[in-house]
Parts: C-alpha cells; sequence; structure tokens
C-alpha cells in the first residue's frame, strides 16, 4: 500500500488486519483519527493488527489524535525511516514479538506525549500470556517528546504480561516535554519491593544512547526512571548524558557533557540528519507536508 494521504478520518484511517508480507510506504497521514467525533475504541493513523512479517517504510504520519504507527498483537515487524510528529504516542508497539525500530525521526511541536511507546493491553477476559518480547529499538532521533516509555499495560489478573529482551540502543533522544516521567521510563505494579506476580521483566537493556533534557523538565532530575532501584531485568552502559541521570548510570562506561543539548530545532535536525543519495532513494524522507 503506498502514496496514501488520509484526512479527517475516524477510528483507524489505515488498517492492516491479519495480514502476511504487507508494506505500507510513501503515505501522508494527518489529522486523520478520531477527527470531531467520539469513538467507541481508540484509533490509529496507521494500524497493523494480528499481522506477520509486515513493514511501515518511508510514511510522514503527524497531528493524529490516535497513535501514529500502531502494531497491536503482532508477530515481526519493521518501522523504518519513517517522519512521525505529534500523534498521540507517535510509535506503539502493543503485544509484540520480534519488531526493529530503526531510524526514524520523532518530534513534537504541539502535543505533549510519547516518541516510542510500549505496553501490553489485553483483547480478551481469557487465560493467557501477552508478549513484548525480541524488541530492537535503535538509531532513532527522538526530539523534544516525553521520549521512549515501557509500560506494564492493562490486563486481568488471571492473565500475564513478559517483556522479554527489549533492547533500546544507539538512540538520540534529546529535549523533553514537560510532563510526568524522563526522557526513557520503565512502569509496572510492584509487590514487597519485586514486579507483582503476574508481569515478568528480563533481559531489558538501555544501551549506547545519547540522552539529554532540561532538568526543569524532569520529575526529580531524572533522565531515567522506573518504580524499583535496582531494576530487577534491566542493564545499561555506554550512555552518554548531559548530566547524571539519577537512576541507570554506570560510572565504569557512562559519560556526562554538560555541553549536550537541552533542545534541538527538528527543522534543523531535518535537514542536516535526512539522506540525500540518488543510489538509496527509500532513505530519503520525501512524502510533502501538505
Amino acid at each position: 500500500l503506498g502514496g496514501i494521504g488520509a484526512l479527517n478520518a475516524n477510528g483507524s484511517s489505515s488498517l492492516i488486519p491479519r495480514a502476511k508480507r504487507f508494506k505500507i510506504t510513501n503515505c501522508h497521514v494527518h489529522d486523520a483519527v478520531n477527527y470531531n467525533t467520539a469513538q467507541s475504541q481508540w484509533g490509529s493513523a496507521v494500524k497493523f493488527w494480528n499481522t506477520s512479517h509486515n513493514l511501515a517504510l518511508n510514511n510522514h504520519v503527524h497531528d493524529n489524535s490516535g497513535e501514529g504507527i500502531n502494531f497491536d498483537f503482532c508477530d515481526t515487524a519493521e518501522v523504518r525511516e519513517n517522519l512521525l510528529h505529534d500523534n498521540y504516542a507517535n510509535v506503539y508497539l502493543d503485544k509484540m514479538q520480534y519488531a526493529h525500530v530503526h531510524r526514524n525521526m520523532i518530534y513534537n511541536e504541539t502535543k505533549v506525549v510519547s516518541g516510542i511507546l510500549m505496553g501490553l493491553e489485553a483483547f480478551t477476559a481469557y487465560v493467557t500470556d501477552h508478549y513484548m518480547k525480541d524488541i530492537y529499538i535503535e538509531n532513532n532521533i527522538v526530539l523534544n517528546t516525553l521520549g521512549i516509555n515501557l509500560w506494564q499495560g492493562i490486563y486481568s489478573a488471571i492473565q500475564n504480561g513478559i517483556y522479554n529482551n527489549v533492547q533500546i540502543r544507539h538512540n538520540t533522544i534529546i529535549g523533553k516535554q514537560f510532563g510526568n516521567g524522563a526522557q526513557v521510563s520503565i512502569s509496572h505494579e510492584t509487590l514487597l519491593g519485586q514486579p507483582v506476580p503476574n508481569f515478568t521483566f528480563v533481559n531489558v537493556s538501555i544501551d549506547r544512547n545519547i540522552v539529554s533534557a532540561n532538568a526543569d523538565s524532569l520529575n526529580n532530575n531524572k533522565l531515567f526512571s522506573a518504580p524499583l532501584n535496582p531494576q530487577p531485568g534491566l542493564s545499561f552502559g555506554h550512555n552518554l548524558f548531559n548530566m547524571n541521570p539519577g537512576f541507570a548510570y554506570n560510572p565504569t562506561t557512562d559519560e556526562i557533557r554538560n555541553a549536550l543539548p537541552v533542545y534541538m530545532d527538528p527543522s534543523i535536525a531535518l535537514n542536516q540528519l535526512t539522506p540525500n543519495s540518488t543510489y538509496y532513494p527509500e532513505l530519503v524522507l520525501s512524502v510533502p507536508n501538505s
């Protein structure tokens, strides 16, 4: 599916259910979710549901009331070289097994929302396990958002939520909007100093990222936050900060440089960082803002 420009739609303007080996590319989707109409279900500008081996490539998705690009209950997905801004959660992964989110440009100018959000929202009341497994978030530029957020989600006490092998690495996360949380945040319920029994959090890594924000935009000056300290299942290192992150700081491998910018103008970043190659035209974010 390519070259679609959706505007003023209700619900999910581009919905791909139960598909295999499907690609959405070169689409411009804006002002297209829940447009002036109450909806029975939260919509997404580009939504894959119960799909496998699918790709969202080189799309311009912005100013939607729902998520920008959403993979829900999917297996094997790639989100690559998209331009996203001012969606309610610009990229949202919900109940996902194997996803590669990389080389995207994400920012906010008007909405105060997440850059990349992960969560587990149940779609059934039956006893089952919900997974966020084998997720790779890397080489993204995330500017002036609420950052990258790992959320336990919403499911019943007879269900299990499992985060296993989530890798957040080589991202540039600069500038945070005023609001709760940190540049990289983990949120889940706890019991007696541990995650609740029906939530598993293992092999989650945050490493080799550039993370910078104004201290006034953070809760308690924390660039990283989590319910527990130390956080079971979390490893971190080789990150570059503009100040002590207050949590998840590795003094052996991490580095602090106070001169790092706490804000970056997205238009400048786009001009300087957008690839331009006749040999690799798919790298060019060429979808017009019109």
